[in-house]
């Protein structure tokens, strides 16, 4: 089952789709028109210059994307951006008709400018706006809606070719930004994520650093600037093939928009179609990587066979593949880092490391085209290694987004700290497992003998008066004789005392001095009180106690009968045989348990009637902390609880990553059949600034999001 969307969320979605689907009719309609501007007015030779002076604009574009996003918000850098491009295509219409040259590369270095940074300021906003676990659910609709756009900015631009003037449909251009700049406003996130964090300073060179220090930043970059590398090779290959192949800038503005236009269009179908199921059934890393490889093989065939329809082939699958598949994955990796790194980093490496590989791909071809025995089999080569290097960067990155999702985790309450945090397993530890009173009453009733009117008589053998005084019924008789037992009790002592003391752990009066009698006996009498707890021919308030006692006795056969009580039909005998279950591998390293058995336990306990959700909730995250890393599943669990629906979502991706198929999806479902209320919550920001600055303020925050405030 899946939760569906809150009504903002669903807004936000409805809104992020057509913001998406108008800056990408801008993107490939400008597209378009620069390469028939300039191919019209400078000759081919012309193109690798370009390239090389646009790459580096872009990155100094990066640079200020960066800054300004360490500063203000991706809606408010968006806005900014989105005004100035609707006032320069503008200006460039009106300049065109008497300085063709001049306008041709003006367009060229606005896009390389500001292009890159206008779609990656978008997808911060919607990583921002959404929580990740929503992200990934709503992600693929965006990204449709986005090649819906590109269908139709290469369509208008092609029609637009066939009525008007080329530099005319830069007027057209300025409208889209503006419109793509009031359906913005619908898109900007409920919580304090929109204001900048006052905590975190030092603007791009912090985030030059973070990418530095942190791995999986770096694979990011890397992935990203070796797929640009590739992608510039080949779009000189096709440009130069048009170059040679068309004239005049109404033909060229035709290929390029029907090209552009066509790339969309397979880019929707593919989107519509296959995007979601990969996420789901091959993961992040699987998605990534499947444009590199299509890539690679669509490069080996044109190396053979080197022609214009073979750049046209790769660039367009290429293209198409990386604005849906990659783009969907890849956008997805970001979601776990924290909104104050993910600003300085995320423009660094969508644009810098972007056009750092472009800049890369236009200087391998300035290069090679200045040899004398060049051709265009050794781009189709360089491209092909580039993309195999993607492949290895793509397999690496599942184990970084699993470690950075837990990092998020650990960041976001790391003063946590100590078990006195009033979290999910913490409860339950100092939750004492209760019946009803009245059951447990009856219980209790039942466990007591039959009173004689007389006390018979016995042999004077010691164990036979303290048997008598275990059997008496009566609880003072029966402290006394715990009291005066020998200590410790000789073996064959043992196996007579344990089956005349388990019945009395039913009763409260008795509890504390049974239990320590039956502890100092534990370690060689650990059969006896596992048959104890397995046998459900005795009362359940007896068994749900035999746990307590197993505590004396971490040894492997006793977490074994620990998981056969996993499987009692009563779910106090379950819930206490976990807690003991839990406790004694963390304070015993040597101790392990089968990974596939609490697999199975949890399985099973999401197989019976559910009574108490949460208590049964409460189990089963205890049960997960047997095989998981022990402190983000218990934040995990805290999260879970609490309002803080960007902190929900990352708690719910952990666990879809960490979690085996046959648990994750029933827990999920599980998970969603209470969705979060719509009470009023604080601001995200006051309460990360109250984590950050004590741990002692975090039991309360937890508890105010538990209930209700006035």
């Amino acid at each position: 089952m899946t939760a569906p969307l809150f009504p903002g969320d669903r807004n936000a979605v409805a809104a992020a789709t057509l913001v998406a689907a108008l800056l990408i009719v801008q993107q490939v309609a400008g597209r378009a028109l620069r390469d028939a501007l300039f191919l019209s007015a400078y000759s081919v030779a012309s193109l690798p210059g370009m390239m090389v002076a646009s790459a580096l604009v872009s990155v100094c574009g990066a640079l200020a994307f960066a800054s300004a996003g360490a500063r203000r918000s991706p809606a408010g850098v968006l806005s900014a951006v989105l005004t100035l491009s609707a006032l320069l295509f503008a200006a460039e219409w009106y300049l065109a008709a008497d300085n063709p040259r001049l306008v041709a590369a003006a367009v060229y270095v606005q896009l390389a400018l500001l292009g890159p940074g206008i779609i990656s300021s978008f997808w911060s906003l919607v990583n921002e706006r959404f929580d990740p676990y929503t992200a990934r659910r709503v992600v693929g609709r965006i990204g449709t809606g986005a090649s819906l756009g590109g269908v139709v900015g290469g369509a208008l631009a092609w029609a637009g070719a066939q009525v008007v003037s080329v530099p005319a449909l830069l007027l057209g251009l300025s409208v889209t930004s503006l419109a793509a700049l009031i359906a913005l406003a619908r898109l900007r996130p409920v919580s304090a994520s929109d204001q900048r964090e006052t905590e975190a300073s030092g603007g791009v060179l912090t985030g030059v650093r973070w990418i530095r220090e942190f791995p999986y930043l770096r694979q990011l970059a890397a992935l990203v600037a070796l797929g640009a590398l590739a992608d510039a090779l080949l779009d000189y290959l096709v440009k130069a093939g048009a170059a040679s192949s068309f004239a005049g800038s109404q033909q060229l503005a035709s290929f390029f928009s029907v090209f552009y236009a066509s790339v969309a269009l397979l880019t929707l179908a593919v989107q519509a179609t296959v995007t979601r199921r990969a996420l789901e059934r091959i993961g992040l890393s699987g998605t990534v990587a499947f444009q590199p490889a299509v890539v690679v093989l669509a490069s080996a065939a044109a190396l053979v066979f080197p022609s214009l329809a073979g750049a046209v082939a790769a660039r367009g699958l290429g293209g198409a593949l990386r604005d849906s598949l990659f783009r969907s994955g890849y956008e997805l990796f970001y979601a776990p880092l924290p909104p104050w790194r993910k600003r300085r980093t995320k423009a660094l490496i969508d644009v810098a490391a972007d056009k750092l590989g472009s800049f890369l791909g236009a200087a391998v071809v300035m290069v090679l085209a200045l040899l004398p025995f060049f051709s265009a089999r050794w781009l189709w080569l360089i491209a092909l290694l580039a993309m195999v290097a993607s492949l290895l960067v793509a397999r690496r990155l599942h184990h970084g987004y699993v470690g950075a999702l837990e990092q998020s985790l650990r960041s976001g309450l790391v003063a946590l700290g100590s078990d006195d945090v009033v979290d999910a397993t913490t409860r339950l530890t100092m939750t004492r497992a209760v019946l009803d009173r009245e059951s447990l009453l009856a219980q209790i009733h039942a466990l007591e003998p039959e009173r004689h009117d007389e006390q018979r008589e016995v042999e004077a053998d010691e164990f036979l008066r303290f048997a008598a005084e275990l059997r008496s019924g009566q609880p003072e008789r029966i402290r006394r004789a715990l009291a005066k037992a020998p200590s410790p009790p000789g073996p064959e002592l043992v196996a007579l005392l344990v089956p005349l003391l388990v019945p009395l752990l039913g009763r409260d009066e008795l509890f504390p001095q049974v239990l320590r009698s039956l502890r100092s006996v534990a370690q060689r009498a650990t059969g006896q009180l596992v048959d104890a707890l397995v046998d459900t021919a005795q009362p359940a308030a007896v068994r749900q106690r035999v746990p307590r006692v197993l505590k004396a006795c971490p040894t492997a056969r006793s977490v074994g009968g620990l998981l056969l009580g996993l499987g009692d039909s009563d779910f106090a005998v379950r819930r206490a045989s976990g807690l003991v279950l839990v406790w004694l591998l963390e304070r015993n390293p040597g101790l392990a348990v089968p990974t596939q058995a609490v697999h199975a336990a949890i399985a099973t306990e999401l197989d019976m009637p559910v009574g108490d959700r949460e208590a049964q909730l409460d189990h089963i995250f205890v049960l997960l902390s047997a095989v998981c890393e022990r402190e983000p599943l218990r934040v995990s669990r805290w999260a879970l609880r609490s309002e803080d629906l960007r902190l929900r979502g990352t708690a719910l991706e952990y666990l879809e990553q960490v979690l085996p198929e046959a648990v994750r999806q029933p827990l999920l479902d599980r998970l969603e059949t209470a969705p979060l209320t719509s009470r009023p919550r604080r601001e995200l920001d006051e309460v990360e600034e109250e984590l950050r600055r004590s741990a002692v303020s975090l039991p309360r925050a937890a508890m105010a999001s538990r209930r209700p405030r006035s």
